[in-house]
């Protein structure tokens, strides 16, 4: 989302500056990959299945940044994706 590069944004930093980092799952039609950036990191979901999707999830990703189907499960260690669902968590707010 391009409001997340502009300056004035609390991640804009670690949208622009951050190092790509792949994140790897066991579900097939899950896309994961982290945009690092010192201790500040987001985590990136995609659900690219018709249908919902339960994984793990590090729980220092406590902060909801962009979400396409709000409300999301998000659990201490779970998050449940709906069908087509994209998820962007951060680690801080």
């Amino acid at each position: 989302h391009i409001e997340l590069r502009k300056a004035d944004n609390l991640y804009s930093d670690v949208t622009i500056f951050g190092q790509f980092v792949p994140v790897a799952y066991k579900q097939e039609k899950l896309i994961a990959y982290k945009r690092v950036l010192n201790d500040k990191e987001l985590l990136i979901l995609v659900n690219f299945s018709n249908e919902p999707l339960i994984t793990n999830l590090d729980s220092t990703f406590k902060y909801t940044v962009l979400d396409n189907l709000s409300p999301s499960e998000l659990e201490a260690d779970k998050i449940a994706l709906k069908p087509y669902q994209s998820i962007i968590l951060a680690n801080y707010n």
